[in-house]
């Protein structure tokens, strides 16, 4: 069980070591509400907190509307704490029906949580009071996880028809942290909270790394991180502006393995090859003549090229260039190496 405080921008000038020393582990940290807003404090509470080795993650306040809306908010939400590792499951703060009734209500939360869960690969938990949950919400959420809140010295109680137990509780909203002035919200969290993807504790104000002979910039959208199998890699962002170095595009996979600037270095992962997102840097250069092409890291022959434009995404020496170039899937759809 971990000592927990949730806060938002109610909660400025926050002295976060000592936070850290009163005894708090983990926090919950308001990220957006609705469609458009976003928590002035938020960037600020999540780099104090993770400098001081406080467990972190970041809850969404929902506003339904309809399903449609629901995922508008998901992807609001995920648009707004991109680029930040959690170490906590994120949460959807379901406290008012905005006038539905309790089955396009939970159909609602239900397609928001499954919708941050796709787009990051970290599941979505529901904050939700005692009596709200019991009146408004419907075993459409079975199979989540619930943040109860029920403010009592006694033993909690929720909808039971959709959770059989809790795995956050907001005890209170009174309660007193050293290190933030006035009432702080007070809580506990089981360890099935965690992601299981736990970073260790952060520089506040790490610079840039900067990827030595990048050939290609992040632009219009931004890149969810992948593996090799295009599998979503949580809390890897290539940004929008980000100058990476693109060294392999798979013919038929269309991923594309990048080196990317993170804070403090660089590190690879896969991004989807949408070469409208994607500036080379290096201007096309027209080969002349049949060349065979072959596997940067295999050697094997994958095909050929004939009188055609290609991209050197790198000169390897020895003549040899490591190319990118269109095929039948469009242009600039994979790599590989020729000679000079």
């Amino acid at each position: 069980m971990y000592k927990g405080i949730d806060i938002s921008n109610y909660q400025t000038n926050v002295d976060y070591s000592r936070v850290k020393n009163s005894g708090i582990q983990a926090a919950y940290l308001k990220a957006s509400e609705g469609i458009t807003y976003k928590d002035k404090m938020m960037a600020t509470h999540y780099q104090g907190l993770k400098a001081q080795g406080i467990l972190v993650g970041f809850y969404h306040f929902f506003r339904a509307r309809s399903v449609e809306n629901a995922i508008d908010q998901a992807n609001f939400f995920v648009e707004t704490i991109k680029g930040y590792n959690v170490d906590l499951k994120y949460a959807c703060d379901v406290e008012t029906t905005e006038g539905l009734d309790k089955n396009l209500l939970s159909s609602c939360v239900r397609t928001f949580i499954d919708r941050v869960k796709e787009l990051t690969g970290i599941e979505c938990i529901v904050y939700t009071g005692s009596y709200f949950s019991k009146n408004n919400l419907t075993d459409l959420l079975k199979g989540t996880q619930l943040w109860l809140a029920h403010y009592t010295n006694g033993t909690p109680s929720w909808n039971t028809n959709i959770w059989d137990t809790w795995s956050g509780w907001q005890y209170t909203s009174s309660g007193s942290v050293s290190g933030i002035f006035g009432p702080v919200d007070m809580d506990q969290f089981k360890e099935d909270l965690l992601t299981g993807r736990t970073t260790p504790p952060v520089n506040p104000n790490p610079p840039m790394g900067q990827v030595s002979g990048a050939n290609a910039v992040v632009k219009n959208d931004w890149f969810y991180g992948r593996t090799a199998n295009g599998d979503i890699e949580p809390g890897r962002i290539v940004d929008i502006g980000d100058r990476m170095k693109v060294i392999d595009v798979s013919y038929s996979k269309q991923l594309d393995l990048v080196e990317y600037p993170v804070p403090g270095g660089t590190r690879q992962t896969y991004i989807r090859n949408v070469v409208a997102n994607i500036g080379y840097l290096n201007a096309p250069i027209y080969v002349s003549g049949f060349r065979q092409v072959y596997d940067r890291f295999s050697g094997a022959n994958i095909g050929s090229v004939n009188s055609e434009n290609v991209i050197v995404l790198e000169d390897l020496g020895n003549g040899r260039l490591n190319v990118v170039y269109s095929t039948d899937k469009g242009t600039w759809t994979k790599s590989g190496v020729i000679t000079r």
